[in-house]
């Protein structure tokens, strides 16, 4: 069970603090917002989970878990790229 589980609890685990350090290179008053953010949508996931599983069905409330934590991975690449894109390039002559 913890081969199974693990891995899938490393992606998950992993977002959130790269999502913080991404905040934390660019726009530093940003952070405690996060951190409040994170906090509130970790209590409403705990009741929205459940409440979808009781209306839909357990299988759905799932994929619907499935579907915020890849949104959220996207959104992070798209604002990792944005901040790279933004950054000017050194280049070495």
């Amino acid at each position: 069970a913890v081969g199974i589980v693990a891995p899938l609890a490393a992606c998950m685990g992993m977002l959130f603090p790269l999502g913080v350090r991404l905040i934390g290179e660019e726009r530093q008053g940003f952070l405690p917002w996060a951190w409040a953010t994170n906090g509130c949508f970790s209590v409403f996931g705990i009741f929205a989970s459940r409440i979808a599983g009781l209306f839909w069905g357990f299988d759905r409330s799932l994929l619907i878990g499935c579907a915020a934590y890849v949104l959220t991975a996207l959104c992070a690449l798209g604002q990792a790229r944005a901040i790279r894109a933004s950054r000017p390039t050194v280049r070495a002559d």
